[in-house]
């Protein structure tokens, strides 16, 4: 095959599921992994893929986020998974803060399962699962609602936050490269206000956000105390991460 039409294949495969691998691409197309890596460079100089470890995912504008009901429609049956390993960081009597994210939702889901819980949420749909059970002492935060991420922040809700301290938060992201990102400047100082007030950082993140850098950077990865992603995660990628935290694949 010549490299033109390679190399449009290959952007179409990386369109198609947001990743691609060298080694695998290299025995699909029976050529060197040495030339797929040269094909990859070429659509990274594109601004079509960001090339990383071992192969190369899609180019995410870094002010790009998708609204809620699409993120639900994305990996539940992996994010079920992280929720149900995040909740291993959670004893009864705990104070929980849980973020805003599909991920995060997830983890609220299970947390009746404990006793005697003290529970803040700034996420709307975080709050509406929290109501339904009886057992669990629930606070919302105030403050500006962002329709997009279905969730209160900005200075209100920072300020608010400052009078607390939780045992355990439950942080969602939407990039996780050199640091954890999201694309909104606002949502991103109240999670980092939320970093400052929890003892232990739960950061929840499936497969697809690793790699993905966006506008606003809340915090190093050294500020996570672990990051909880699924086994979509290759382990080559993986172990590059757990130089720098507590990398858990659930």
């Amino acid at each position: 095959m010549a490299m033109i039409d390679r190399k449009v294949e290959i952007a179409q495969k990386i369109r198609q599921t947001g990743r691609v691998g060298v080694a695998e691409l290299a025995e699909e197309y029976g050529v060197s992994t040495m030339t797929i890596r040269r094909d990859l460079a070429r659509l990274e100089q594109e601004g079509l893929v960001t090339v990383e470890y071992g192969g190369a995912i899609l180019r995410q504008p870094s002010l790009l986020e998708n609204d809620m009901l699409q993120k639900q429609t994305s990996f539940p049956e992996e994010k079920r998974r992280i929720a149900e390993a995040a909740l291993a960081f959670v004893q009864d009597g705990d104070s929980v803060f849980v973020d805003g994210g599909t991920t995060a939702c997830e983890v609220a889901r299970l947390l009746p399962r404990r006793k005697d819980l003290q529970v803040m949420t700034n996420s709307l749909p975080a709050a509406n699962i929290l109501a339904a059970c009886d057992t669990i002492r629930l606070t919302l935060c105030p403050g500006e609602y962002r329709a997009l991420s279905m969730a209160f922040l900005g200075q209100l809700t920072d300020e608010f936050l400052s009078s607390f301290r939780f045992d355990v938060l439950f942080l969602g992201v939407e990039g996780v490269q050199d640091g954890i990102f999201v694309p909104n400047e606002g949502d991103g100082t109240t999670k980092r206000k939320l970093i400052g007030q929890a003892n232990t950082v739960v950061c929840l993140a499936d497969h697809s956000k690793f790699g993905q850098a966006f506008h606003y950077r809340i915090a190093g990865l050294e500020q996570v105390d672990h990051l909880i992603t699924d086994s979509g995660l290759p382990e080559e990628q993986a172990a590059l991460y757990r130089e720098k935290t507590d990398l858990i694949l659930a």
